[in-house]
């Protein structure tokens, strides 16, 4: 609700009178909110692997494509990769197992690299890794299969 008072001098005629007008007014008034802000949420869009189809022993490039969801930014997010095994399955082969983005706005696409090996006796089929997302007092795991 919104109240207001006004209070206006006018000289209405020849003879210089002034006319005082005043009062007070109330009157409600509907306001529509629209574009609430949502907190930043980052899930894995896409995981693809150069090369595609991996033989023991071969280095890999694992990419993996993820979106905030949020309307607000994500800021300062570690990426870490969990599940890694040189032994039957897949290991950094160089770099880190730790990544780190500055920004994702929101409703955004961003990415991120790791340089991975397959072990010499891997196991054939899918192999099961889970991708940590760190960001502000936020912390998710999703897992996905490479």
């Amino acid at each position: 609700m919104i109240k207001y008072n006004y209070y206006s001098e006018n000289s209405s005629d020849s003879t210089g009178k002034v006319t005082k007008i005043s009062g007070s007014h109330e009157e409600i008034i509907y306001i529509r909110v629209t574009g609430k802000s949502t907190l930043p949420k980052l899930l894995i869009s896409k995981v693809s692997t150069n090369p595609e189809i991996i033989s023991p022993g071969q280095n890999v490039e694992l990419n993996i494509l993820f979106e905030n969801k949020g309307t607000l930014d994500a800021k300062d997010i570690s990426i870490r990769l969990e599940g890694l095994n040189n032994k039957e399955g897949f290991y950094i082969g160089s770099g880190s197992d730790l990544g780190y983005v500055k920004r994702v706005p929101g409703n955004a696409v961003s990415g991120i690299n790791f340089d991975l090996k397959a072990a010499n006796n891997i196991k054939r089929g899918s192999h099961e890794l889970e991708v940590v997302f760190k960001y502000g007092e936020f912390e998710e795991k999703q897992k996905k299969f490479i």
